[in-house]
């Protein structure tokens, strides 16, 4: 019984007739929602080509989790006076810094990406084609150790990327055998191509004549106006010699067995019986 003959309390409460437990399960629950909560953050494609995007919340530290679902899906254009490509092997060497948002900023390096301003190294995975692409935060009419500009097409404003595990041109093609050149002799010095440029070369210089040059073309001169080869004539396969009939020596064979077998026969008989059995 409680005070003043009323039913006994239950439980005690705190103010506003909430148990005080239930005041901890609240704040625990929701000390719990703002940890599982991850903040937001904006759109890589925003900071790229300065397009309008969603914010994004990343759920791990992919590259592909820093981009809204209208750039995973249709990808995203950069104006093509911001995008270098990394002709030499070092500067095809360098690597973007695991933090730090979008943009590798530079530290007062010599060389390497540290010399460059604010940027981006993309088309750097296995896999893609062509070099390594440095896309600037900002243009700059200087030159760039390692770096060379992109010989697009004249009237070419910007270039077409897909969004995957880095950021892979699409549109326009980019001729890169042509960029070779430009490595070779780099800041008029001469410089390392890098590996990728050229198995670049290589391969676009071994498929172009496959792709614009038809089989008659390719054939030599030599065999313009010549006759189709004819198949040689017929001729039946002659019978293999047959070996002549072996004729056995019987006689001698029989003596060889004979003599053979008195021979064993004399080995087994002991010497001091051969005198008896072949007496004088």
């Amino acid at each position: 019984m409680g005070a003043g003959g009323g039913p006994p309390a239950l439980h005690d409460t705190g103010a506003g007739g909430v148990p005080p437990a239930s005041h901890e399960m609240g704040a625990g629950a929701e000390a719990v929602s703002r940890k599982r909560q991850r903040p937001s953050k904006q759109c890589w494609g925003h900071e790229f080509s300065g397009s309008a995007c969603e914010p994004v919340e990343p759920q791990s530290g992919a590259f592909r989790e820093h981009f809204c679902a209208a750039c995973r899906n249709r990808g995203l254009s950069i104006p093509a006076d911001r995008i270098w490509a990394a002709v030499t092997a070092e500067a095809a060497s360098q690597k973007n810094r695991q933090s730090g948002g979008a943009w590798n900023v530079s530290d007062g390096g010599l060389f390497s990406s540290s010399a460059w301003p604010a940027h981006r190294i993309v088309n750097q995975t296995m896999g893609c084609d062509g070099p390594p692409l440095v896309i600037l935060r900002e243009r700059t009419p200087q030159c760039l150790p390692g770096l060379s500009r992109l010989p697009l097409p004249a009237g070419c404003q910007s270039v077409h990327f897909k969004v995957r595990g880095t950021l892979i041109p699409t549109s326009p093609a980019i001729p890169w055998p042509a960029l070779l050149a430009a490595a070779a002799t780099h800041d008029g010095e001469q410089a390392r191509p890098s590996r990728r440029l050229l198995a670049s070369h290589v391969l676009g210089a071994s498929a172009a004549p496959l792709a614009t040059t038809s089989p008659q073309a390719a054939r030599p001169a030599a065999w313009t106006g010549t006759a189709p080869l004819r198949p040689l004539p017929h001729r039946p396969a002659s019978p293999l010699p047959r070996p002549a009939a072996m004729a056995w020596p019987w006689s001698e064979i029989l003596e060889a067995v004979g003599a053979s077998a008195r021979q064993s026969r004399a080995q087994s008989v002991p010497r001091c019986c051969r005198l008896s059995l072949h007496p004088d």
